[in-house]
């Protein structure tokens, strides 16, 4: 009876973990289509289009963004792959099997690393296992990492990091050779979907490494995971290259600027953590390095203490890193719940320990109450990103054309070519900023000599307008240029009657208006259509 009643909770937490990652369920879901929730997504979702279509290869080069120049992306196949295989699998019981894969893949990695989370606890008979699971499914940046819609790979980075740091963990406390070359395998995978978080992290790990461990870093079991991380991730590189380019020219100049006002790349204070982890975010670490510490003599130090203290020391490290980028979150969050059960063994009473870790997590409950619940202007604006979306594909699929690029602000050019199949200039990812520099350039411009110059040089067939306050708020600060007139961006959107002769109206809803770029017409000849 007991073992059915701890099942039972297990199932709870996960199921608990999945209604967090399906909360946005209602603006992925519109009638009878799958939308994403960011730009970056449609971006994915384009990439699995193309393999989906004509088999699987490596896309070292993205026509449709920055166009006609394209870019060379840092973008791998680890997870192209399993949208791809997910979506062949759903084959069998959708109509519609990419955009539906596209969907659910980030929820599935996010339960599956619950799962493995669960495993783990229940395999090591960790007291207070249960806080680990419970703190990972309802943490609010693991949510959104996880999320339905959300087909990134910071999902699988995520899932990946999980499955190497239980390898990590095992290799610490004589785990053995097969969790060292399961550990392995996934951070060489890791590495392979990306060079930045996974690099950063074996970065740190190999520090911890040499600071505690030294000579026995040279045991078979350590072989086992340098030799099962360098083949995959050398697989990985002769399959996809080295995606490692450097920045240069307007990529350069404009990264800063065009990063700046993006929510995970900016800094955070540290008791935003509070929000996602609740109030033992700040005190698990120094728990750990209490544990660690013997009481009397500090040159005593037991060599089966050093686990705790590398806990702490890499979970201080990712803190950090958090509080310098939004984008780390999620890692800590993911340390944090891994930390939990030990530093809560800290507390002589087990329901004591039950106690203080539920009372903490009241900023964590806030977190949810304001997602779940937003205000008046929160869930109006939810209601009008909902119509924006489908109105956008309704703009997107009057688009037609070969050799024809879109023109649109960067933010919703992906959805226009995932929606369209046609390119753009500009796009979510930096190394498309000389693009999305063009068309800042192209809505802030006063004249139409100007304007016209960057449609030709760019062979733009399709202009897209949309409301100037919002394009002048980004495309200022990049530009670092305040316009001192009328800009096109007004001009487009509400003073047709001063659009530039080139621009032919072809289509408009409440959020879109869409040009045709044609020869010069004289204004007797312009009208909407």
């Amino acid at each position: 009876m007991k073992r059915l009643l701890s099942c039972c909770g297990w199932l709870g937490v996960l199921a608990l973990g999945a209604c967090a990652y399906c909360r946005d369920a209602a603006s992925v879901f519109l009638g009878d289509r799958i939308f994403f929730i960011d730009a970056d997504c449609y971006s994915r979702m384009t990439r699995a289009k193309m393999l989906f279509g004509d088999g699987f290869r490596s896309l070292g080069r993205h026509a449709f963004e920055n166009y006609p120049d394209g870019i060379a992306p840092n973008t791998t196949a680890p997870l192209d792959a399993l949208i791809v295989l997910l979506g062949r699998m759903l084959a069998w019981f959708s109509s519609d099997p990419l955009p539906l894969a596209g969907a659910l893949v980030s929820p599935l990695l996010g339960l599956a690393t619950l799962l493995l989370l669960a495993w783990w606890g229940w395999s090591s008979a960790r007291p207070l296992r249960w806080t680990m699971l419970f703190s990972a499914a309802i943490s609010p940046s693991l949510a959104h990492a996880f999320a339905l819609g959300r087909p990134d790979h910071h999902s699988l980075i995520l899932a990946l990091c999980a499955a190497a740091a239980l390898g990590e963990v095992a290799l610490w406390t004589g785990g053995g050779k097969p969790a060292a070359i399961l550990g392995g395998l996934a951070a060489g995978l890791a590495l392979w979907t990306s060079l930045y978080e996974p690099l950063v992290l074996l970065g740190l790990a190999l520090v911890l490494r040499a600071a505690f461990l030294r000579k026995a870093m040279l045991r078979g079991d350590w072989i086992c995971w340098w030799l099962a991380a360098g083949a995959f991730f050398l697989w990985g590189a002769a399959f996809d290259g080295l995606r490692i380019h450097g920045f240069q020219g307007d990529v350069a100049r404009y990264f800063p600027l065009w990063a700046a006002p993006i929510g995970e790349m900016q800094h955070q204070p540290p008791w935003a953590l509070f929000g996602d982890c609740g109030w033992l975010a700040a005190p698990v670490p120094l728990i750990l390095i209490w544990m660690a510490l013997p009481r009397t003599d500090l040159s005593g130090l037991k060599r089966k203490n050093w686990p705790l203290l590398a806990a702490a020391v890499a979970l201080v490290a990712l803190g950090l890193l958090a509080c310098l980028q939004a984008r780390w979150t999620p890692f800590f969050a993911l340390g944090f719940a891994l930390c939990l059960p030990t530093a809560l063994c800290a507390v002589p009473s087990r329901a004591a320990a039950c106690g203080i870790f539920l009372i903490s997590l009241w900023p964590v409950a806030t977190s949810w109450d304001r997602a779940l619940y937003p205000d008046g202007e929160a869930a109006l604006a939810a209601a009008e990103n909902r119509k924006e979306s489908w109105l956008l594909r309704d703009a997107a699929l009057r688009l037609s054309g070969a050799d024809a690029a879109i023109l649109a602000p960067w933010w919703v050019s992906p959805a226009f070519v995932y929606w369209s199949g046609l390119p753009a200039i500009a796009g979510s990812s930096h190394y498309s900023l000389p693009g999305t520099v063009d068309s800042a350039r192209f809505y802030l411009a006063e004249s139409e000599a100007e304007a016209q110059e960057i449609l030709e040089r760019r062979k733009v067939r399709w202009v897209v307008a949309y409301d100037p306050p919002r394009i002048l708020q980004t495309s200022v600060p990049l530009l670092q240029k305040a316009p001192a007139g009328i800009t096109m961006a007004e001009r487009i959107w509400s003073r047709p009657s001063s659009k530039p002769v080139f621009l032919e109206p072809a289509y408009a809803n409440e959020f879109f208006k869409i040009y045709k770029v044609g020869p010069p017409r004289t204004p007797a000849d312009e009208g909407m259509n």
